[in-house]
């Protein structure tokens, strides 16, 4: 029964059903359906870099929208274009960009299938990922940053500890989870290697004289011996800081001081790069100190720090040209006794 049943089913079903997918030369366990592959694919995410933060961003949005579209109930033969309709319409309800995301990652899904040697019934390269409507970010010029930080009562520890963290986020644009990763004696040099938290690679970070002072600064009211830069004290220790907590106190600021601005650790790494861009570096240079993998990313980083300078820089090239352009009249005079134009 078992043969006639085979017989009966449609080369598309054979194949489907008993699609044996390569990954690192082992062979995998049969799979029917894309749930079936979560767990794979996260592994071979895993094992090329992925960071453990960006797999659970996959795994929120594979339980949070992929399960909850018809997509999920589908065999790979039955899947078809039209379903990243349904993906969008599930993802909306997750902020402006849930259906982007969670498009990206059926596509990678669908991607990854077909690299394993799984049939997959259309060409998963024509999912064109939705546009998300481009939002103005916010920028910290130094003046801002400097009557931010005065704020700061140093004489009690946590906001002394506080003062040194955002000027290392301010002048070296680390991302906060590469901040608390930091040990104690890393910035002494003016400059450390760090592993980068997206993409796993190795980096050079530098500290500036002002950054050092401050961190000097903490450090001397310092009287524990734990090996990490930022700590806090509580009743089982003195233990690293945590991001959760340093947010949490970047928002009590922000209601403290009555702040406009959207303060977040993202905001000083983006006006750590704004600073460079607007200091007249090049665009390779600056590449390498935000440690953009991609040119297109600092590119569009460098046209939105430039958007909003435009009128300064329209005016520092046409105005200075006008400078020494002659009057027309002067070109072309009108001679007496011709006809008005």
């Amino acid at each position: 029964m078992a043969a006639y049943g085979i017989i009966n089913m449609s080369i598309g079903d054979v194949l489907c059903s008993y699609a044996i997918c390569r990954h690192y030369g082992r062979w995998l366990r049969f799979m029917e359906y894309l749930k079936d592959c979560y767990g794979d694919f996260l592994e071979y995410k895993r094992k090329n870099g992925i960071t453990e933060k960006v797999i659970e961003s996959y795994r929120y949005w594979m339980v949070n929208v992929l399960d909850k579209c018809v997509i999920s109930e589908k065999r790979f033969i039955d899947l078809r274009l039209v379903d990243c309709a349904d993906v969008k319409n599930v993802a909306r309800g997750f902020g402006d960009f849930g259906a982007q995301r969670s498009v990206s990652l059926f596509r990678q899904l669908l991607r990854y299938l077909d690299e394993s040697g799984v049939k997959i019934p259309f060409n998963w390269v024509l999912i064109r990922l939705p546009k998300v409507a481009e939002r103005d970010q916010d920028f910290m010029e130094l003046p801002e940053f400097d009557d931010f930080v005065g704020r700061l009562n140093v004489s009690v520890f946590y906001q002394l500890r506080d003062r040194a963290l955002y000027e290392v986020l301010w002048s070296s644009g680390l991302r906060i989870g590469e901040a608390l990763r930091l040990n104690r004696d890393d910035y002494k040099s003016g400059e450390v290697v760090i592993k980068n938290e997206k993409g796993g690679d190795e980096a050079k970070v530098f500290f500036s004289d002002r950054c050092i002072y401050w961190l000097d600064r903490y450090m001397a009211r310092r009287s524990d011996d734990c090996e990490a830069l930022f700590v806090t004290y509580s009743f089982d220790g003195v233990n690293r800081c945590l991001r959760s907590r340093c947010r949490q106190r970047l928002f009590d600021y922000k209601n403290k001081f009555n702040l406009s601005l959207n303060l977040t650790h993202m905001l000083f790494r983006r006006s750590y790069g704004s600073e460079i861009i607007d200091k007249g570096t090049n665009i390779k240079a600056a590449q390498d100190l935000m440690r953009h993998k991609s040119e297109r990313t600092i590119l569009k980083f460098y046209a939105k720090v430039k958007k909003r300078h435009l009128r300064e820089i329209h005016n520092n090239i046409f105005n200075k040209m006008s400078l020494g352009t002659p009057n027309p009249a002067d070109l072309f005079p009108i001679k007496a006794g011709s006809a008005n134009l």
